[in-house]
This record gives structure tokens, C-alpha cells and sequence, in this order.
């Protein structure tokens, strides 16, 4: 198991449509300290990649920032919509 690059050699990661063990989670979870246990910012941070690592964790793969923002200042925008659940046509960009 690798979780600096999310990857495990056990046969439930290996047929795991989403790239996912027990092991991994376990990991991860002890690495962070429980967060994912206990703040569900964790989730809307959590990025998928199609190269490893497949799942870019704050933390783990990166250092944790107080809100993200994009190069020029504006917020992310998470599948058409801002982080607070806005369609995408209705953000401001700062």
C-alpha cells in the first residue's frame, strides 16, 4: 500500500470501480487525524485524477490552504457550481 501515490495491492482495490480499500481509507484516516470522520469539507476538497495519486487529499498530496482559490482570486467552481451550491452563472468573481 502507497498512499502517497493511492494505490494498494489488495485484490478489493484492484476490482474497485472507484480506486478504493480499507486499507487506503484507514491510512488516510490516521494520517489526518480523523478529519474525514468529522468535517465534511473534507469531501468537497477531495479532487479524482485518471494518474496517481487518484485522489488528491489536502494533506496527504498537498498542503491544506484556508479557502481555495484560483489563480486570479475567484472561487472554485465545483461541477458548475461555487462551493456554497450557486449555479455557476451566478457567481461573482472577486
Amino acid at each position: 500500500m502507497e498512499i502517497d501515490h493511492w494505490i494498494c495491492s489488495c485484490p478489493a482495490y484492484l476490482i474497485s470501480h472507484f480506486l478504493l480499500c480499507k486499507h487506503l481509507i484507514k491510512e488516510a484516516n490516521m494520517t489526518l487525524n480523523d478529519m474525514p470522520l468529522t468535517s465534511l469539507s473534507f469531501f468537497a476538497n477531495l479532487h479524482q485524477q485518471h494518474f496517481p495519486p487518484y485522489y488528491r487529499i489536502a494533506g496527504i498530496h498537498y498542503d491544506e490552504v484556508e479557502g481555495e482559490t484560483d489563480e486570479e482570486g475567484g472561487e472554485i467552481q465545483v461541477l458548475g457550481r461555487d462551493l456554497h451550491g450557486m449555479p455557476a452563472s451566478m457567481v461573482s468573481v472577486e
